[in-house]
């Protein structure tokens, strides 16, 4: 027995072995044998059944290399079965072992420990037990079609890892029983009980994957890939190649990273990523969400399959039977636009133009400076904090500000405009509309004294005016100026020839006569509103004549 890093070879009789300190070799050759290790990481080599090894714990770590059938001793933490005429099998104990079989078919057990199992090139069977294992069958020697039965892969309790090369390798995994994952080179399906797949490098040609009934997290490799999630809700990510995902039933996440993907949701409310290339989304049945790089990605939905959702980091137009869009945050302002159905429109930070074409949308329209128009439909325009141009459109409209000094126009239709603060230019155009400056200096314009009896509901005579257009009203109105006095007068008709605005301060009732006491009839374009209720004051001071 000596220190240092030695070789010991008992080769005939019954020997006793002791390594001493260092990371010795001990040869137990043939006999019954006793083997000590001492301190050091050791390497016994044995012939399985007639040697006894001995190694106190802490001492290193050791490996035995066994021509037969072997069960680690304790405190012994790996174990390789070298190369031999027939089948033979290794267990290990309760460390974390890590195990490797041979050329032919082995029964690898890990007991406990966190064990790395390594099955080699024959038809194994390799059994994690407790703990978080990692069970790589090796390459078989045959196929599926010639009969060849592949690994059996036995995961146990804990948090275990197989490692596949052969279609035709068999995982055994119980419920419950930890998040298991699979690594596959070749064609694979999930087997019972196990939850995540990843396609590793390896094979030559594009694979196959396919999840199971859980709530599956499928991965593939640099190639193009089909990956199918089955059933459960799956996170489904394509990685490099040209990849088909398809998440089947359940509330899937699919991801197609580079490449130029197709990608299909199934039934249930998914969400689909293009990621980059040149891409087609088709999400199926459910609420689905579309994230896109904008131009080079086609989204496919069809007719009442759910209220659907892009997202999008361009300017984006939305595909048929879709319903809603949301501009994520750029470096650069980008632009939506709407269909011919309901649509939610969400704008980002930045100006925005956004377009909702037909039908009753909803618009949000954040912090930029945007352009908004409704277009025709029934909408709900929330122009955001920016200074925005809004136009309601066709429609009935309600449009609100958040801050910002914004044009904010109705359109034709009975429109609600409310102004929250800012200098503000409101215009209800065609239709009785209801407008509400808020706080600021706000400018509440009217075209022709024909669009319809708008309601002002808190104007001031200190902060607002009114602007009229002085060639849509006619009347010998003198144009870019305040309104003459003469040509105001309080009261219920024009008292003269020269009048042509006259004012009820009893009720708030606005009209404009063209010809004053002439044979043209007077028109209400307003009721004036004070916050409190109280009779507004109006002279020709809050009046102003518009050049346009």
């Amino acid at each position: 027995r000596w220190d240092g890093n030695d070789s010991l070879f008992g080769q005939l009789g019954n020997d006793s072995i002791d390594g001493g300190a260092g990371n010795d070799l001990l040869d137990s050759g043939e006999g019954v044998n006793t083997l000590t290790g001492g301190l050091g990481d050791d390497t016994y080599v044995t012939n399985g059944f007639s040697t006894t090894v001995n190694e106190a714990a802490n001492a290193g770590v050791d490996t035995v290399i066994s021509f037969e059938t072997y069960t680690l001793a304790a405190n012994i933490e790996n174990l390789t079965l070298f190369e031999n005429i027939a089948a033979v099998n290794g267990t290990g104990n309760s460390l974390n072992n890590i195990i490797t079989g041979n050329s032919l078919g082995n029964n690898l057990s890990g007991v406990d420990g966190n064990d790395s199992l390594f099955g080699g090139a024959g038809n194994d069977t390799i059994s994690g037990g407790a703990g978080d294992d990692t069970l790589d069958g090796g390459l078989d020697s045959g196929n599926i079609n010639n009969g060849d039965i592949g690994d059996s892969l036995i995961g146990g309790t804990g948090n275990d890892t197989f490692i596949v090369n052969n279609s035709a390798d068999f995982v055994i995994e119980g419920v419950n029983e930890g998040i298991d994952t699979i690594k596959s080179s070749v064609n694979f399906g999930l087997n019972n009980n196990v939850e995540n797949l990843t396609l590793i490098e390896g094979a030559t040609n594009a694979i196959i994957g396919s999840g199971n009934s859980l709530n599956n997290v499928i991965t593939g490799n640099s190639l193009g890939n089909q990956l199918l999630g089955i059933d459960g809700n799956d996170s489904i990510v394509g990685a490099l190649g040209n990849d088909f995902l398809n998440g089947g039933e359940g509330n899937d996440s699919l991801f197609g990273q580079q490449g130029n993907d197709t990608i299909e949701g199934g039934t249930g409310n998914d969400i689909l990523d293009s990621g980059e290339g040149t891409n087609v989304l088709s999400g199926g049945l459910g609420d689905d969400t579309y994230v896109t790089n904008g131009f080079s990605t086609t989204v496919n939905e069809a007719v009442n399959a759910g209220v659907d959702t892009v997202i999008s980091f361009e300017t984006y137009t939305l595909a048929a039977n879709v319903e809603n869009l949301t501009l994520f945050e750029n470096s650069i302002a980008v632009n939506g636009t709407g269909n011919s159905l309901n649509n939610i429109i969400t704008g980002n930070s930045l100006g925005n133009n956004l377009f909702g074409l037909d039908g009753a949308d909803t618009f949000f329209g954040q912090a930029g400076n945007d352009t908004i128009d409704g277009g025709a439909g029934d909408d709900d325009i929330q122009s955001g904090t920016g200074n925005d141009s809004v136009l309601g459109g066709a429609g009935n409209d309600s449009i609100r500000n958040f801050g910002g000094s914004d044009i904010l126009f109705g359109g034709t239709g009975n429109d609600v405009i409310l102004a929250v603060d800012g200098n503000d230019v409101i215009a209800g155009d065609q239709g009785n509309d209801i407008l509400t400056g808020g706080l600021g200096r706000d400018i509440f314009r009217f075209g022709t004294p024909s669009e319809g009896i708008d309601v002002i509901n808190d104007f001031s005579v200190a902060d607002d005016t009114i602007l009229v257009s002085g060639t849509g009203f006619g009347g010998g109105l003198t144009l870019n100026a305040s309104l003459d006095p003469s040509r105001f007068t309080l009261g219920s008709s024009a008292l003269d020839s020269f009048d042509r605005f006259i004012y009820n301060a009893n009720n708030g009732a606005l009209f404009f006569d063209v010809d004053g006491t002439g044979a043209a009839a007077q028109q209400q374009i307003a009721s004036i509103v004070s916050p409190s209720g109280s009779p507004v004051i109006l002279s020709a001071a809050d009046i102003f004549v518009g050049g346009f």
